[in-house]
């Protein structure tokens, strides 16, 4: 994220095709040098299409605390929408270590993971799974033309505090 120009400017990274049920993973090494990340810049990672079926077949890992600097956690996972209920998990990571964050996609579950080393306790993880028809609304997107995305943005365009 870089201020220029009097603009702020954000990143997004897109691969050019699509890769389907399958794992995902990302490697975040060094996010917050400074200690945390600032309440208004979101970390994404996920899949997204220009469809609308299947809520855009996103699913995402998102490192955030929504414009609240106090928000216990600062991480969660999503199988959108993010507004039907069992639809998502939050959690914390660690601040200041090296985050290894994906999910594997199958056709009737979608299972998340994060997994980081913190001194003193060593290494700490996360799981959640999605199961389809756990809820009247759990449905996994099947895949057809979405790509795996990362990004680094503002929340609601909002500079950071």
């Amino acid at each position: 994220i870089t201020f220029r120009e009097n603009r702020w400017y954000c990143a997004e990274v897109i691969s050019q095709r699509s890769f389907g049920l399958g794992s995902y993973r990302w490697r975040v090494s060094n996010l917050f040098p400074e200690g945390e990340l600032d309440a208004n810049v979101v970390l994404g990672l996920f899949t997204w299409s220009d469809r609308p079926e299947f809520a855009h077949r996103e699913i995402d890992v998102a490192v955030a605390r929504w414009g609240q600097k106090k928000l216990p956690n600062n991480s969660q996972y999503v199988v959108q929408p993010w507004q039907s209920s069992g639809h998502s998990k939050r959690f914390t990571t660690s601040s200041v270590a090296n985050v290894t964050h994906g999910f594997t996609w199958k056709e009737d579950l979608v299972d998340f993971f994060s997994e980081w080393e913190s001194s003193p306790s060593g290494a700490q993880s996360e799981t959640w799974s999605f199961v389809k028809g756990s809820l009247p609304t759990a449905i996994i997107p099947q895949p057809l033309d979405e790509n795996a995305r990362m990004n680094l943005w503002l929340f609601r365009s909002f500079e950071p505090f």
